[in-house]
């Protein structure tokens, strides 16, 4: 009876089995404590644990500063820093026999109230850097000498969207100026998004306008990128910031003035699931120690144009990356003659 973390000495074992073992924050946690004892105890108690944590790591080159006896010296290491947050740890006594238990096969019912608002379950991992945050419940049953056997199991914790909004549009004007600070009018970019919350199974159809009614200028191709930014903080209060595209995708235009076309309209897609691997682990995230965000940026690219003293023609727009479908557990083998006694439910609460 169950997991590879369940562990078992002389007088039994002991698993946790959930109805579903992905869940909402703020929503209900159903399951089964399944209690094997081999020999009667004179005394036993089981408690049930619930714990959540945020854990941060990674490494920066930073300058330090040494002395010797005939001058004061400079030089470059790495250092490592490092974060952890307790998001909750709770510890119930589930039910307690005084007057001994015997040899078979028990099942306690639970259920627990999960704290609303608290961040999803989360992992990043690249190079030396590395951000988690992870649930648990451990069961404990205890014999009247105080020797134990338990288990563990992780949850996984969905932070709902704060925000779910459709029909979202945005526009920006730019005034374009060549290398020789030379005017070339006005570029106007406008982005149209359906939603401003995906996941990882949907496609991201962004529509986007460019018009050039009162530029010189001629646009030749429209970009749209989706990336993350992650800021990290540590124990002490340090922050790390990075980010990365992850996906990108583009089409070519030809936008000009002076009699021709003068706007335009196109369709850019940032297929999700090719990424899928990628975002199912890495959900849009606002904890105590993590902070990691998904944006959508749509870019113009003007034909003749450096930007070297101009601001380019992009629009930003922020996005939620949610999970979709709920896990559902596998259920441990039984030992044969399971006839368990059951127990009455237990709802519990932070």
């Amino acid at each position: 009876m169950g997991g590879d973390s369940s562990k078992a000495n002389s007088f039994g074992e002991v698993a946790i089995t959930y109805d579903s073992n992905s869940v909402y924050s703020g929503s209900t946690v159903s399951g089964n404590i399944n209690i094997s004892i081999k020999k009667h105890l004179k005394k036993a108690h089981v408690t049930l644990c619930f714990k959540g944590s945020e854990n941060t790591s990674w490494i920066e080159r930073v300058s330090v500063h040494g002395h010797d006896a005939s001058k004061s010296k400079q030089k470059n290491q790495n250092e490592e820093f490092k974060g952890k947050h307790s998001i909750c740890n709770t510890v119930y006594e589930l039910h307690r026999w005084e007057n001994g238990l015997v040899k078979g096969h028990y099942v306690l019912p639970f259920t627990y109230q999960l704290p609303s608002g608290i961040p999803g379950t989360f992992l990043y991992q690249q190079d030396k850097t590395k951000a988690q945050i992870r649930y648990k419940f451990k069961v404990e049953i205890f014999d009247e000498n105080d020797q134990k056997i338990y288990d563990k199991q992780p949850i996984h914790v969905m932070q709902e969207a704060l925000t779910y909004a459709t029909d979202l549009s945005q526009s920006k004007k730019t005034k374009v100026t060549c290398c020789w600070c030379c005017s070339r009018g006005n570029c106007i970019l406008e982005i149209y998004n359906q939603q401003d919350t995906y996941n990882p199974e949907q496609v991201a159809n962004v529509v986007v306008k460019v018009n050039t009614t009162d530029s010189k200028s001629v646009v030749k191709n429209i970009s749209c990128k989706l990336y993350y930014s992650m800021r990290l903080k540590s124990s002490n209060d340090m922050s790390h910031f990075t980010t990365l595209t992850l996906l990108q995708t583009s089409s070519t235009v030809n936008v000009k003035n002076n009699g021709f076309i003068s706007d335009c309209q196109a369709t850019l897609n940032l297929n999700l699931p090719t990424i899928k691997k990628k975002l199912e682990m890495m959900y849009t995230t606002r904890g105590t120690l993590i902070d990691f965000c998904y944006s959508i940026e749509v870019r113009a690219s003007i034909k003749g144009c450096f930007f070297c003293l101009s601001e380019r023609p992009s629009l930003i727009q922020s996005i939620n990356i949610v999970p979709n479908a709920i896990i559902l557990p596998s259920a441990p083998s039984a030992p044969e003659d399971w006839q368990p006694t059951y127990y009455d439910m237990v709802r519990l609460s932070l």
